[in-house]
């Protein structure tokens, strides 16, 4: 059970941004989770999906380079200590995370923790030695982020 994300570099930050939501929207993509971050000239602009294929060529049409990457999509508690769990098993094991992003469920019971890593197949392994349970992008897309607003 492999997780992707899009990964879009650009230099041209806000407009690339717009063009890539524009047209996800256009083509009915649901963005379920983004991260953005900017270290000029440079943007890095990481999406997780829920029709991977549609997006990743409708972006490369458009001549937004995209590059599919894998993820690690790991369930945490949503409590104090829940995401530190998994972070001192990464630290023990000298995992290095390239990039990441996280969020609660609506159900306030879990939250999950989504990392790019080097070797996920070994980090996959170490997981699920460690009872963490892993998601699909399948189950991914079902989980219902906390609304703050």
């Amino acid at each position: 059970m492999k997780t992707y994300q899009l990964t879009i570099s650009t230099s041209q930050h806000i407009q690339t941004l717009a063009q890539t939501t524009a047209i996800l929207a256009r083509e009915k993509v649901n963005i379920r989770a983004i991260s953005f971050s900017c270290h000029p000239p440079q943007a890095t602009i990481n999406l997780l999906v829920d029709n991977l294929k549609q997006a990743e060529t409708a972006l490369s049409e458009a001549g937004i380079p995209v590059e599919r990457r894998e993820v690690l999509a790991v369930l945490t508690k949503d409590q104090p200590g829940g995401l530190d769990k998994l972070m001192r098993i990464l630290e023990r094991e000298r995992i290095v995370i390239k990039s990441a992003c996280g969020f609660a469920a609506e159900s306030r019971i879990d939250a999950v923790f989504v990392m790019e890593v080097d070797e996920p197949e070994n980090v996959r392994a170490l997981l699920k030695k460690e009872k963490f349970l892993l998601l699909s992008v399948e189950s991914l897309c079902e989980i219902e982020p906390v609304h703050y607003c």
